[in-house]
């Protein structure tokens, strides 16, 4: 086993495709005639609906650690900017992981307004029923109004995957949209082969597999896989000399320790990282900065 050393900074780009998907998602969804959309603070502290409404008829705030904790807010203590689709709040959120519930009357056309996005159509991936969507055609964008407007005649969740994605100004790669959990893994693909020709990033498809068991990833994969319980886990396809290589990913904290197993060795890939081979299957545990000490707990974990 290699020694763990000091930790480099953690720049994989799996972790950027992490962030953007899970954490930056706003989902969508009709319910007896109204709209609601479920969305949160960013880094800068914002929240938008990203959606533009033309009214707002309710807003709850619900506690994602205890769904039960629930707070209306009274439209006298929030006021709602339609062009932009910003909410701002009198009074700060009263939970510490919060989701917002927003509840209203959209715009027709369906607009969205990309507050974070400085770049032109050619940028943005904008799949309608598990394809790409036609621009100038089924929707347009304007990059001076930041807006991405879809055809009159359209509902985007109205059948299918409904996906946006675009990288923001400060290089994070941002989406939302609505789709079946079925969906996921041609998701997964359509996403990819968007990164790959927009930057350049290498062919590699990341697959949903959070809650699945040891047991049944190892069946999946083909080899064994025995990682201790944690936050995420991704099937990793990908392409390594000529052929093609299934691989387990497992992140175990938020801020980036990801253990990654396969059945044959990893390159070298530098100071932080170690590796190892337990029952046949090789492991490979990348540690961000600061992240030392609970790399050699969680090492613990696999003995």
């Amino acid at each position: 086993m290699k020694q763990i050393l000091k930790a480099l900074p953690f720049v994989a780009v799996l972790a950027m495709l992490l962030g953007s998907v899970f954490f930056a998602k706003t989902l969508h969804s009709k319910k007896s005639g109204r709209f609601h959309v479920n969305t949160g603070s960013d880094k800068n502290g914002e929240i938008h609906t990203v959606r533009k409404f033309v009214s707002i008829s309710s807003v709850v705030i619900i506690d994602m650690n205890n769904h039960s904790k629930k707070r209306k807010i009274p439209p006298s203590e929030f006021s709602y900017n339609t062009e932009t689709t910003q909410i701002i709040f009198a009074n700060p959120l009263p939970f510490e992981n919060s989701v917002v519930h927003v509840e209203g009357t959209i715009a027709r056309p369906e607009k969205f307004y990309l507050h974070d996005f400085s770049g032109t159509a050619e940028s943005l991936l904008v799949l309608l029923n598990g394809r790409e969507a036609m621009e100038n055609y089924e929707y347009t964008y304007s990059p001076e109004a930041r807006t991405l407007t879809f055809r009159n005649d359209i509902q985007p969740e109205s059948d299918g995957i409904f996906f946006i994605m675009y990288q923001t100004q400060d290089g994070q790669t941002h989406s939302f949209g609505n789709w079946c959990k079925k969906d996921g893994d041609k998701l997964a693909e359509l996403e990819w082969n968007w990164l790959c020709k927009t930057q350049n990033i290498p062919p590699m498809v990341m697959k949903d597999r959070s809650g699945l068991s040891n047991k049944k990833l190892s069946k999946e994969v083909g080899f064994s896989v025995q990682l201790p319980k944690g936050d995420s886990t991704f099937l990793i396809e990908k392409m390594e000399g000529g052929e093609r290589v299934r691989s387990v990913m497992r992140w175990f904290d938020k801020s980036g320790l990801v253990v990654e197993c396969k059945d044959r060795p990893f390159s070298d890939g530098g100071a932080n990282q170690c590796e190892w081979e337990q029952n046949g299957t090789y492991y490979q545990m990348i540690v961000p900065d600061g992240k030392s000490d609970i790399a050699q707990k969680l090492m613990k974990d696999f003995h």
